[in-house]
């Protein structure tokens, strides 16, 4: 995905490409396309391990306006499912970061 810009406008700087390896001075911006999702979705960690995601940078995980408050423990429980879930996939090398 690919966001475009006007000339017209102004930037700071102009928007560019950046990887994991960038130097900091950029990472610390760099945010990309940033998904939200809430936070219950059972598919989460399958997407993002199998590449259904892989052009994005950045998600979140929404505990707030995407949940009821009755739902928000289950949530919370679930990010924790995914992120061991990621952090797995990542360890045995399923998933490169």
């Amino acid at each position: 995905m690919r966001y475009t810009y006007s000339d017209e406008i102004k930037l700071e700087i102009k928007p560019q490409e950046f990887t994991k390896d960038s130097p900091k001075e950029i990472l610390q911006f760099a945010v990309g396309g940033l998904l939200y999702m809430p936070a219950t979705q059972s598919n989460i960690a399958r997407k993002i391990i199998d590449g259904t995601y892989s052009f994005v940078k950045s998600f979140v995980l929404d505990l707030e306006d995407s949940l009821g408050d009755d739902m928000v423990g289950f949530g919370q429980r679930h990010i924790v499912k995914v992120i061991c879930e990621i952090k797995e996939a990542v360890e045995s090398g399923i998933l490169r970061t």
